[in-house]
């Protein structure tokens, strides 16, 4: 049933053309591919770090690989998903308001990451 077991990984290359013809943003399925795909090899790197720990008789680890990386992979997913989806522009306001809690932390040296360009009318990234 090997078919079954790249399941997954056959519905992602079938929605290639989906999103082309349909006109979708190809951001998105980029996003959406790379985020499964680094969840997947995160995933089989992880259960074989588990067999091998199970092998050794170490429970605990075997418990630590299952389990951080179901949180992790969530969480990475998640931010790939989140960071595609933010344009530039409001990428770089959420940098300015990260400087601007730096300088009133007196760290003075993080707070300049983005600034608001006047002619262009939007936020900037230095």
């Amino acid at each position: 049933m090997p078919a079954v077991r790249y399941l997954d990984l056959i519905v992602l290359a079938l929605a290639l053309p989906v999103f082309v013809v349909a006109g979708w943003p190809l951001l998105g399925y980029a996003a959406g591919a790379v985020a499964w795909l680094a969840q997947r090899a995160i995933q089989a790197w992880t259960n074989a770090q588990a067999v091998q720990a199970q092998e050794d008789g170490n429970v605990k680890r075997v418990a630590g690989y299952v389990t951080g990386s179901m949180i992790g992979r969530g969480w990475l997913v998640a931010l790939i998903i989140f960071g595609a989806g933010m344009v530039e522009n409001d990428a770089a306001r959420y940098g300015l308001h990260f400087g601007n809690t730096f300088r009133k932390q007196g760290l003075k040296e993080l707070a300049q990451m983005a600034y608001f360009d006047l002619e262009a009318k939007m936020f900037r990234w230095i």
